[in-house]
C-alpha cells in the first residue's frame, strides 16, 4: 500500500509547497456498498462544530433520506427568507422529505441567484421534492413573519 499525501511540482517556482501541512485520512474496509464510505467520509472531513447556546434545540431543517446531503444555509441576499441549498449524493432518483424546525408560510425553488422559480407546498411543516441523481436544489424559505410585501 502507498500512500502519497503532497506531490508539488518544482516548475515555475522551485520552493512550492514547502512548510508545514497538515492532512486527515482514514482507512475504512467495507464490503463493497460505497454508501456507508461516502457518509463517514463526509463526518471525517465535516465535523460536528458544538458551540454554547440554548439547552434545547431542533434542528432547522433534516432530510429523511441518507442520500440527500444539505449543503448550505444562508440568509436570502434579498432579506426575504433563507436559502437552503442541497444535492443527492449516492446516484439515486426520487422523493426526499425535508421537515423543518420552524413555522414556514412558503417554499419556493429559485436558481442560484435567488430568483424564485416554482412554489414547493408546505404540509405539516414539510416539503417533498423529487430529485435526479447529483441534482443541486436550492429553496426559498420564508417564515410567516418574514415575508416582504411584493
Amino acid at each position: 500500500m502507498h500512500l502519497t499525501l503532497i506531490k508539488s511540482s518544482t516548475n515555475p517556482d522551485p520552493r512550492a509547497d514547502r512548510g508545514h501541512h497538515a492532512f486527515t485520512y482514514a482507512l475504512m474496509p467495507h464490503a463493497g456498498d460505497l454508501t456507508q464510505v461516502r457518509t463517514e467520509a463526509r463526518r471525517l472531513n465535516n465535523p460536528l462544530i458544538v458551540a454554547e447556546g440554548r439547552k434545547a434545540w431542533a434542528p432547522l431543517v433534516s432530510s429523511r433520506a441518507e442520500n440527500v446531503i444539505i449543503e448550505t444555509l444562508k440568509p436570502a441576499e434579498d432579506g426575504n427568507g433563507f436559502i437552503l441549498r442541497l444535492y443527492e449524493s449516492d446516484r439515486r432518483r426520487g422523493p426526499a422529505t425535508l421537515s423543518f424546525g420552524l413555522p414556514l408560510r412558503r417554499v419556493c425553488s429559485c436558481d442560484l441567484l435567488e430568483q424564485d422559480q416554482e412554489d414547493i407546498p408546505v404540509v405539516g411543516g414539510e416539503v417533498t421534492v423529487s430529485l435526479k441523481p447529483f441534482e443541486i436544489l436550492t429553496l426559498r424559505c420564508i417564515r410567516p413573519e418574514t415575508e416582504l410585501e411584493t
